[in-house]
């Protein structure tokens, strides 16, 4: 469903059909004018569902990520690129922290969220972990957690970073 200007409030219609549905396995929503509050419903209508493995909300007005989202069990992908997510060292105003809930998330994206100076330290939680890609944000280092923690890690992109 990308490319079709779902906004906020058809993301939060979209969520309603998304508490009912058992067995949907991935859902794509890139380059759509989502903001928070649509990401929000969406994650809300998530956070019991036990089949979404992949989600792809990239290109969007995302600022905040909602808590249920670390309930989503069977998670392996998730791709929140170039949104308007930010986190420093001090301060995770968009709660990217939430995502160490996601046992079994293998890939993370995050490039193009040049708000992002720091990648939290419980990603160190994702043990599941293999790749991590923050390029063309502000980060400049990558915890020690998430290297000791993310035991199955091969590959960290941090490309046009400075």
């Amino acid at each position: 469903m990308h490319y079709n200007s779902i906004g906020s409030d058809g993301a939060k219609a979209l969520a309603e059909a998304l508490r009912v549905n058992g067995v949907l396995k991935k859902i794509k929503l890139s380059s759509n004018p989502i903001k928070d509050e649509g990401a929000v419903a969406i994650g809300e209508s998530l956070k019991t569902n036990s089949t979404l493995e992949e989600l792809v909300l990239r290109d969007n007005r995302i600022r905040v990520l909602p808590k249920s989202i670390c309930g989503l069990k069977k998670l392996t992908r998730v791709d929140l690129s170039r949104n308007r997510l930010t986190c420093t060292e001090t301060q995770d105003e968009s709660g990217l922290a939430n995502l160490a809930g996601c046992a079994r998330l293998a890939e993370l994206r995050v490039d193009g969220n040049v708000g992002i100076e720091a990648l939290p330290n419980a990603w160190g939680q994702l043990t599941a972990l293999v790749s991590v890609s923050a390029d063309e944000t502000r980060v400049r280092t990558v915890p020690t957690e998430v290297f000791t923690g993310c035991v199955k890690l091969e590959r960290v992109s941090l490309r046009c970073c400075p």
